[in-house]
Parts: C-alpha cells; sequence; structure tokens
C-alpha cells in the first residue's frame, strides 16, 4: 500500500508529486489547505516511504484505491511533473470521478522526451549504475530544481537540500528493489 496522509474538511483536493519528490515537497500545502479542504498526499511508489512491488502496478490503480479509502468522491488532482502524468491519466480513465485539474509542467505518458531528456536520463542511469548516487542527485538538482539553465545559485539552499534529500531516498527506494512493471494506459 501506499504511504499517504488525509487530513481536513470540505471539498477533496489530493496532492501528487513531482518524481524528483516526495509527499514532503507539499509540506507548505497540505498544511494550509486541511483548513478548508479534506486534502490527500501520497507517496507514489518507489518514492518516499512507498516501495516498489515485487509485481506489476499501476499508479492510476493506486489513486483509485487511495481515493476509494478515504471516501473522496470527485477531487481536484494538483500535481507537479510525474505526479501530474499520474492526475492526467486517472482524470482521462476515470474523468467522471475528477472535479478538476491543476497541472504544473506535466510529464505526459507516451510522449517522447527531448534529446536533452534523453541525454540527462543516459547520465543518470551511468551515474547509478556505478553507484554515485551524489553525482546523481546533484544532476537532478541542476536539471529539474535549477533548471538546464540556470546556476544553482538562483535556487532557495534549503529548497536544493530538500529535494536532494527526496531524490536520494528515492534512488534508495528503487535500488533496494527488484520491482515488476508499471502499467500505464494503453494507448497514451
Amino acid at each position: 500500500m501506499l504511504h499517504h496522509e488525509v487530513a481536513g474538511d470540505g471539498p477533496a483536493v489530493v496532492l501528487l508529486h513531482s518524481t524528483v519528490c516526495d509527499s514532503r515537497m507539499w509540506d507548505a500545502e497540505f498544511a494550509a489547505l486541511a483548513e478548508r479542504c479534506q486534502v490527500l498526499r501520497c507517496d507514489l511508489r518507489g518514492f518516499g516511504r512507498s516501495p516498489l512491488p515485487s509485481g506489476d502496478w499501476s499508479s492510476v490503480d493506486d489513486l483509485r484505491v487511495l481515493l476509494d479509502e478515504a471516501g473522496m468522491e470527485r477531487p481536484a488532482l494538483v500535481g507537479l511533473s510525474g505526479g501530474a502524468a499520474v492526475a492526467l491519466d486517472f482524470a482521462l480513465e476515470e474523468a467522471e470521478r475528477v472535479r478538476g485539474l491543476v497541472l504544473a509542467a506535466p510529464a505526459i505518458s507516451g510522449l517522447p522526451w527531448s534529446e536533452e531528456v534523453q541525454r540527462f536520463g543516459a547520465q543518470e542511469d551511468e551515474l547509478v549504475e556505478a553507484g554515485d548516487l551524489d553525482a546523481a542527485v546533484e544532476l537532478n538538482l541542476r536539471m529539474w530544481v535549477d533548471g538546464p539553465h540556470r546556476g544553482r545559485d538562483a535556487v532557495d539552499p534549503a529548497v536544493r537540500a530538500k529535494v536532494g534529500e527526496m531524490q536520494r531516498r528515492a534512488f534508495e527506494v528503487q535500488l533496494g528493489a527488484e520491482p515488476g512493471e508499471h502499467r500505464r494506459p494503453e494507448p497514451p
């Protein structure tokens, strides 16, 4: 099962994290929204406190189960990057269960990655395979937090540190597993 938290009362809101983070990226928003909404945040599989399963899994199915458990009907789904992709895929499969979408820098299932992102992915794979998690984390921070065309001094050091901690945790969770396949919607 996915690690998740639910707080508050009112209109339902679900927060889905970027894939360089985990549910902690929403700390401030979770607390603020819980004052006037029923808000759910979770660690997607392979991030934070949610391990990867040994069998196949689907993020859309995982979200469906969480919504059912929380008794959430027609939440607004808020997602960043990979979390936005989960929100979008869920909305396409379960449109009647979604009140609205807030998608920030969404990844889109089935859309080919740019050459820049493909080069990043190859470099990340090399670093992780070599066991250099510090360099792999820094590569992610430069790509996804600083941005490929800015220096690290353009970003609050506390933000870099928090994202770096979450990214390192993701590598540790993912390297410690022999997961099945992440099933994605077909067609994408």
